[in-house]
């Protein structure tokens, strides 16, 4: 559906959510995570891949996916 994903592993738990940054739609997937929140490469907003709220403002944040994974592949469902 041209969604795309970031998955990130963050203490061996992956987490699956929009790779598009609410703030200026910059690519969630093209950052780094660093003391367990993942960083947007584009102005440092940050985010809990756990939650997918942001740490910048409270009522931001996005949406999280459900994934499984099976032998060494990832799935993510994302509804329609």
């Amino acid at each position: 559906g041209g969604r795309q994903v970031c998955v990130a592993r963050v203490n061996g738990q992956l987490s699956a959510m929009d790779n598009v940054c609410p703030h200026r739609g910059g690519p969630l997937g093209g950052g780094v995570i660093d003391d367990g929140k993942l960083i947007c490469p584009w102005h440092g907003w940050q985010f809990d891949p756990a939650t997918g709220k942001s740490l910048h403002v409270p009522d931001a944040g996005v949406a999280l996916y459900k994934l499984e994974i099976e032998h060494d592949e990832v799935f993510v469902d994302i509804p329609s």
